[in-house]
């Protein structure tokens, strides 16, 4: 999804997501944090802050390779 999303929609793309960027990093922080294996709050906290804009990013790249795909099929 992260190489096929920015080659169909313009603009699209995880680089600025700073602390989680891609799936692998997203299920250790979760698993980090239900583990109960984070002690730092304040790691804690940007594990808590990233993995939701992390998530919100991948379904914001399936809404919108949707979209391109659909424009493409109704175009032909």
């Amino acid at each position: 999804m992260k190489a096929i999303a920015p080659a169909l929609v313009d603009g699209f793309g995880y680089g600025d997501l700073e602390q989680i960027a891609g799936g692998g990093a997203a299920s250790a922080a979760f698993l980090r944090l239900a583990s109960r294996e984070v002690v730092d709050p304040e790691e804690e906290a940007r594990a808590r802050g990233a993995l939701p804009a992390y998530c919100q990013r991948d379904t914001l790249a399936l809404v919108e390779l949707h979209r391109a795909l659909q424009v493409r099929a109704d175009a032909s």
